[in-house]
């Protein structure tokens, strides 16, 4: 390039920057007239741009204000279409055009009263007005009225297909879909290219369940519509195709759509609704309710996504808000039948069986051999107590799809709640020969038999399972189970041990092991593994409640409620370590906590049967039989199982009413043949009304038909410790002991030989136990209760201190080794020992006597008075008494000491008490 040439190029393009620095702004002129270019493109998004951009230079732009309507209409924003057509108008803009894009925002925005207001008076020579009035009325849902003005229009002007449409849509109100197809083929003839046309015939196809000839209608309107920008009736086009590919399972192609309606259009409510549906149809409900929280946002009474807000709820588990949300979307069309199903279930889950026949009912008679509507109304029946009703729609079920394992063990269920336990191994054993029946069939057949007592058949199928599946733990766990029942607790730790190996973290088989060892008090060996449970999770719950149960086990109490409470503080929401509490608290006679505990439950969880069962059992304790057998009348309605009516017939016991009292133990035994605490109640039932001989034959009934277990031969001591005959039932609790290994037999053994002061065979029996279970507090405390009164001192002595070296704040403990230290006459050594149990446990009557009455012997004669007052008035013992009449007569009170004294000996035949209040006495008179 030569040197002049180089200089003309460096002048033309210094010209070129210095005529671009000089040039002047953009005119609104030459925005609108780019806006048109982008709109002609199909770019209507830059278009809008464009038009903004016109009104920011010049706001009074009348042409760019009327595009900008335009266009916000082809949007389907109908209130900034309004806003933009009004401006427009005060601009100048006048006219039929105008006029029609201002009615047609409003029919955007659903004004149709004001509408029809402002055409009521179309004439026959106004078409389009007439047609934008048919719009209206039929968006008021005045179909006559509305058919008649796209008639006149269509009569009118034959060439418009506005009045066509409107004439499809109408038929379409009425469900008249011959009709609604004639017009569109007459429709598509008049304008086969209309847009408007193929979305209707999309509609038509997409109503007939012929999803391709949908899609392809709704495809020819996108292409018609040839737009980048999401339209009014692009984006229904679209959102239809989303809708059907969804249907039909096209998940890929679904999410396409979807991903671009959700680019194009971030907040408008139908791309977060589809959104939604995509998540939910993939599983993933908490996505699905994050999309739908944004359609609330901008369309919140959207019928469609409130009832999907409802199924992603009731599929999170969140029970209570799915059912709102479901029930108002029935209310608001009681024709949507998917919504009226889920509500049922909802429902169902909640026992509420009436609303679930009243939810089913519509949808039953529109599809009466449907299998799953059938199930849930046989489901609902059965649990309000019609098994005629339920029966009939299960069976019913069945025949329609015989094949359905599922389905077959739902009438195996209903058969088995009314008793008839060969009809529902029959159906269980058809569900497993139609081959594809879950393991849960298999499972809940092993159930059947062992509720029958049909050991060996239970173990037959259950090892069928365990062979065809040997290295899953959950068979061999069930395994254990069965060979626990048949008594073989060998081979059932075994078994409960394979299934660990094979999974070393199945807590199921773990706790299994852990109740063996409670039961065959091996308490170590159960505290060892809860222990190592709760080193790796320290909040496991049910690990804190096994421990309580072994603390309860052993007697002591404040570790059982330690574990208690910490299970409680751990899990806010938890219902089971609440009602522990409340029968904790139930069965040491704190009624008031109990309660406490129980409206807890109540509020967590309001429907809760065993709460209001346990409220039932409370009140029996308390002495409120009226209360109690109201309570327990309630729950059988709603828990009717095998240990509610256990305990309403315990109640009806108590009461006196005998004969309801028989009635609800036969419906408990009947659910329940083998419960040891019904079968011990019909021998307390036998030996009210005087039938001696029938509940020793009741009693040892039961140890034919479990000769392996204790509680036959202890049911019958029970029976000669009630007729006194004690060596007899001592012989039967040693028996008793011997044959299942239970603790509980050989305290009672010991209690026996305590009341026959044969304190050397009592003793021999607790150190033979201590051997085998040196950890167990409740028996080693028997065992220094027992020196204590054979009057060994010093051996009780060493085994209290032994307690107390274990758990220093070990009341009963404390209490009782402070009177032995006054006994020996070390008071000092007594009151500390007693002011530490009255300092763990002041409230307790108990304590307050053994503290008073040491304080007395100290000579603290003011601070044991209010003491042993306090423990007289709520302790109606002699020796209670006794004490505080000593008190008394120490401080100067005669006469009231006199007075207790001789209402204390009035109830004391006779003993050493007595012969203390004799001595009291004595001494009162000697004071005058």
């Amino acid at each position: 390039m030569t040197a002049l040439t180089r200089k003309l190029a460096l002048a033309l393009l210094a010209g070129g920057l210095l005529v671009a620095c000089g040039k002047t702004e953009v005119s609104d002129v030459e925005y609108v007239q780019r806006a048109k270019q982008q709109h002609e493109a199909g770019h209507l998004k830059a278009s809008l741009i464009e038009l903004k951009n016109a009104l920011s230079r010049n706001p009074d732009n009348a042409e760019a204000r009327l595009m900008l309507g335009e266009l916000y209409l082809s949007l389907g924003n109908g209130v900034a279409a309004e806003i933009e057509l009004e401006r427009a108008r005060k601009l100048g803009v006048a006219g039929k055009y105008i006029d029609r894009l201002e009615t047609r925002s409003r029919l955007l925005q659903g004004k149709f009263e004001a509408v029809v207001s402002n055409l009521a008076g179309s004439g026959p020579d106004q078409p389009e007005q007439l047609s934008l009035l048919g719009e209206a009325l039929f968006g008021l849902g005045r179909l006559d009225e509305a058919e008649r003005a796209f008639r006149q229009a269509q009569e009118a002007d034959g060439g418009l297909p506005g009045p066509l449409i409107g004439l499809v849509r109408v038929a379409l109100a009425r469900g008249d879909m011959a009709a609604a197809e004639r017009r569109l083929a007459e429709l598509l003839s008049l304008a086969p290219e209309n847009a408007d046309a193929w979305l209707l015939k999309g509609e038509v196809a997409d109503l007939k369940g012929d999803w391709d000839e949908a899609l392809e209608a709704y495809r020819k309107t996108l292409t018609l519509l040839a737009v980048n920008t999401p339209t009014r009736r692009g984006l229904e086009a679209r959102s239809n195709i989303a809708r059907i590919l969804l249907v039909q399972g096209k998940i890929e192609m679904a999410a396409e759509v979807i991903d671009y309606l959700l680019k194009a259009l971030p907040k408008h409510y139908m791309s977060n609704f589809l959104a939604a549906l995509l998540a939910y149809q993939e599983g993933d409900y908490e996505k699905a309710y994050d999309y739908l929280l944004q359609v609330n946002r901008y369309a919140s009474d959207y019928l469609p996504a409130n009832f999907l807000l409802g199924a992603v709820n009731f599929r999170l588990g969140n029970l209570e808000q799915a059912e709102v949300q479901l029930a108002q979307a029935v209310s608001r069309d009681p024709s949507l039948i998917p919504a009226r199903l889920m509500l049922a279930e909802v429902r169902l889950r909640k026992a509420d069986s009436d609303e679930v026949l009243y939810l089913l009912d519509p949808a039953l008679e529109k599809y009466p051999n449907d299998a799953r509507l059938l199930s849930m109304a046989g489901q609902a029946a059965l649990q309000k107590g019609d098994f005629r009703t339920g029966r009939r729609y299960l069976k019913k079920a069945v025949e329609g799809r015989p094949a359905d394992s599922s389905l077959r063990t739902q009438l195996a269920m209903l058969y088995l709640a009314e008793g008839s336990d060969q009809q529902a191994i029959d159906e269980l054993e058809r569900a497993i020969d139609t081959g594809k029946a879950p393991e849960r069939e298999r499972s809940l057949l092993v159930l059947v038999h062992l509720k029958n007592g049909n050991y060996d058949e239970a173990l037959k199928v259950v090892q069928d399972m365990v062979d065809g599946h040997p290295r899953n733990a959950f068979m061999r766990n069930l395994k254990g189970i069965v060979l626990e029942y048949a008594g073989d607790a060998g081979a059932a730790r075994r078994a409960y041990k394979e299934a660990l190996g094979l999974d070393s973290g199945f807590s199921q088989a773990l706790f299994n092991l852990i109740r063996l060892d409670i039961l065959q008090g091996k308490m170590p060996d159960a505290r060892k593994r809860l222990d190592d449970i709760l080193q790796e999770d320290p909040a496991n719950v049910a690990a804190m409640l096994a421990q309580a149960q072994i603390a309860w086990v052993e007697d002591d109490t404040r570790e059982a409620l330690r574990w208690l409470e910490m299970a409680r503080e751990q899990a806010p929401v938890a219902v089971l370590p609440r009602l522990a509490l409340a029968q904790y608290y139930s069965q040491s006679g704190d009624f008031a906590k109990a309660g406490e505990m129980l409206k807890e439950v109540t509020r967590i969880d309001p429907d809760n049967g065993k709460a209001t069962r346990m409220e039932g059992i409370l009140a029996l304790r308390s002495g409120d039989l009226a209360g109690a057998v109201d309570k327990l009348e309630e729950t059988a309605d709603h828990l009717p199982v095998a240990s509610t009516y256990y305990w309403l017939s315990l109640a009806y016991f108590r009461a006196g009413r005998d004969d309801e009292s028989r009635e609800a133990l036969d419906e408990s035994l009947r659910l329940n043949p083998d419960s040891i605490p019904a079968l011990a109640l019909r021998v307390m039932q036998e030996v009210k009304t005087g039938n001696i001989d029938r509940a020793l034959s009741q009693a040892r009934m039961i140890q034919q038909k479990f000769p392996d277990v204790g509680e036959g031969y202890e049911l019958e001591a029970d029976i000669h410790a009630l007729r006194g005959d004690l060596a007899r039932a001592e012989r039967l609790y040693a028996r008793a002991h011997e044959q299942g290994g239970y603790r509980r037999a050989l305290l009672k053994q010991v209690g026996i030989l305590r009341e026959l002061a044969r304190y050397a065979d009592a003793i021999a029996v607790l150190q033979s136990w201590l051997q085998e279970n040196a950890d167990d507090r409740k028996v080693r405390f028997d065992l220094a209760s027992i020196y204590g009164l054979s009057g060994e001192r010093d051996k009780a002595s060493k085994e209290y201190e032994r307690l107390l070296d274990e758990n220093p704040a070990d009341v009963p403990v404390l209490n009782n080794l402070a009177l032995l230290q006054l006994e020996a006459g070390n008071i000092s050594k007594a009151l500390d020992l007693a002011e530490n149990a009255y300092k763990l446990m002041g409230d307790s009557p108990q304590v307050m006597d053994t503290y008073g009455w040491i304080l007395l012997a100290a000579g603290e004669t003011g601070l044991a008075l209010p003491l042993l007052g306090e423990a007289a008035s709520r302790l109606s013992e002699p020796e209670v008494s006794y004490h505080w009449a000593v008190a008394l007569k120490a401080s100067g009170e005669f006469a009231e000491a006199r007075k207790i004294a001789t209402e204390a000996l009035a109830s004391t035949p006779t003993g050493e008490i007595r012969a203390a209040l004799e001595r009291l006495l004595g001494e009162l008179d000697e004071q005058g």
